[in-house]
């Protein structure tokens, strides 16, 4: 066993064996006590080893909230074997956008074996020919549980693999090994400061995604902290839930991507005066995070006490495990306005002062780097300060590439530093995000490339092969990016069928509805001076209301919306 990797666990079954570990709620709900943790990862590593999983073996986990997901996870790892969570289908998306994504990433990887939840049986046997066991088969299993041999995690094993949310063929599956890992936790639980004996963590990310990975499942599991997850849909439909939970765990820990915030500030009311005095944190991750969503949590929820300096936040990415920075939990993270135009022309950060009349942005720090983690603006050697330019960022957490896509980890791991594609700033010390340089859209936590958008929509019939842009603008109602998307047609008799034809498709295969679908004529959107289609100047022609367009019905509708979650 990775003895090290397993220490808080070990020990919480020897001190405290009834202490609650992991308590689910919704679906399979069920509970998790130090000692019942520990048999089930002995029991799913020998039904694991008795389906011939050998260490370096890939394990995919198609779950979404179950006891046996984390018996399938930690149970590979007792083996060795490298294990990783993937999204199950939902109904939100078509089926057949999931299965193609998913037999491609299928192929470039070649798994040992599946494990999925019995709900989602039929729909992993349509991905191909992979031994495949459920997870309560792992949970039944009757064959020999003698002892299994003891086995050393070095730390340039891979401890699993972590795929990025909600890109369809899931195609950046990021290493991490167990000396990452350890780095991560390590500097990120002294940078929180939590109290193993008195905090908690409440959550409802699935743990195919980062957030819901590290910092509410393996952050805890290091500290031996106890964590109560809700099933993500449950949470979706009782929002109010949630919060009856930050109520009952004393001393909580919660992460949240920046549209949850907004989402629970218009759906949830304020529970009795001082019922959330004793929450910890409430960290924002995940996508751009907006004052006025963080803002809106905090005054709809100041009158059940929560404190005003209760809402933090992180800067994460699953190329560094997770945290990079993280802001200073029980003080209230600095707000910083800037004048726009030297912001827009020179990238150089100007502050506003109250009474400046000047065009103004406002944003929010996201902390300082985590211990043995250093970040960069740009080319520089050492990080100016108020000038914007690409965060780069390199540590003992930095992870070494992709799985089985050099191109890509070349592409973005250089001379020792990851090129994270985000735009930025450093003032005082903190970090500062501005935006994103490449063409990652963030749309309710998901991550969606431009690119494989405008591939997918020049396949439509009737638009113009290699005529299309797709871009995200924030919706501070929404508290997340919306979709656009424009099309250049060929022939403009055809505006309304295409727009139907591409609002289809984008939901089938990526189960999001994009907000407005702009089809417009030959040579009306900007290309840049080499030729490409320029997703900037596009946008902010469609934001001005200038770019041009065929059809006005391309909007999306109430019953799509809903569609899309």
């Amino acid at each position: 066993m990775p003895e090290a990797y397993f220490r808080a666990l070990q020990e919480g079954a020897e001190r405290t064996p009834d202490r609650l570990f992991f308590r689910l709620h919704g679906v399979d709900a069920g509970v998790f006590t130090f000692a019942r943790m520990l048999q089930s990862i002995e029991a799913g590593a020998a039904s694991l080893a008795a389906r011939h999983v050998e260490p370096g073996d890939i394990v995919l986990i198609f779950a979404q909230h179950s006891l046996g997901m984390l018996q399938a996870f930690f149970g590979a790892q007792r083996l060795l074997a490298v294990p990783a969570f993937l999204p199950p289908p939902t109904s939100r998306q078509p089926l057949s956008g999931w299965v193609e994504g998913h037999r491609a990433l299928i192929a470039r990887i070649d798994p040992a074996l599946i494990v999925c939840e019995d709900r989602f049986l039929p729909h992993i046997r349509e991905l191909g020919d992979v031994e495949t066991v459920t997870t309560s088969d792992l949970e039944a299993f009757s064959g020999d549980r003698g002892a299994l041999p003891t086995l050393q995690a070095e730390p340039g094993r891979i401890a699993f693999l972590q795929h990025s949310s909600g890109t369809t063929g899931l195609k950046k599956g990021v290493t991490v090994t167990y000396g990452q890992l350890a780095a991560q936790l390590r500097g990120y639980s002294r940078a929180l400061g939590i109290d193993p004996e008195q905090d908690c963590i409440v959550s409802w990310l699935p743990l195919y995604h980062d957030m819901g990975l590290i910092a509410a499942t393996l952050l805890p599991f290091r500290l031996g902290v106890p964590v109560d997850i809700i099933e993500t849909f449950e949470w979706l439909a009782q929002p109010a839930r949630y919060i009856d939970l930050l109520r009952a765990r004393p001393r909580s820990f919660s992460w949240l991507p920046n549209f949850a915030l907004t989402f629970l500030a218009q759906r949830v009311d304020p529970p009795p005066p001082e019922a959330l005095a004793h929450v910890r944190a409430i960290i924002n991750c995940s996508e751009p995070c907006k004052a006025d969503a963080m803002n809106a949590f905090i005054e709809r929820f100041s009158p059940a006490g929560l404190p005003s300096d209760a809402v933090q936040v992180c800067y994460a990415m699953a190329e560094y495990v997770f945290a990079v920075t993280q802001t200073e939990t029980g003080k209230a993270p600095h707000v910083l306005s800037v004048k726009s135009d030297p912001l827009e022309a020179r990238q150089e950060v100007e502050l506003a002062d109250g009474e400046s009349r000047d065009r103004q942005q406002r944003f929010v720090s996201v902390g300082r780097p985590i211990q043995d983690t250093e970040i960069r603006i740009g080319d520089a050697e050492a990080s100016v300060e108020n000038r914007v330019g690409e965060i780069r960022v390199r540590g003992s957490s930095a992870c070494s590439g992709y799985y089985a896509n050099p191109e890509m980890t070349q592409n973005k791991f250089k001379d020792g530093w990851y090129h994270t594609g985000d735009l930025g700033f450093v003032h005082n010390g903190e970090l500062y995000v501005t935006g994103r340089s490449d063409d990652l859209i963030i749309i309710r936590g998901r991550n969606i490339y431009a690119h494989d958008l405008e591939a997918l929509v020049s396949e439509v019939e009737n638009v113009k092969r290699g005529r299309t842009v797709a871009f995200g603008i924030f919706d501070d109602v929404l508290g997340t990016e919306k979709l656009i998307i424009a099309a250049e047609l060929n022939h403009p008799n055809l505006p309304l069928p295409a727009s139907r034809l591409i609002r289809s498709r984008v939901l089938e295969v990526y189960g999001v509805s994009p907000a407005d679908i702009v089809v417009t004529g030959p040579d009306t959107l900007i290309k840049t001076t080499s030729g490409k289609m320029s997703r900037s100047e596009n946008q902010k022609r469609y934001v001005a209301g200038t770019l041009e367009r065929w059809d006005a019905s391309g909007r999306e509708t109430n019953d799509e919306r809903a569609r899309s979650g």
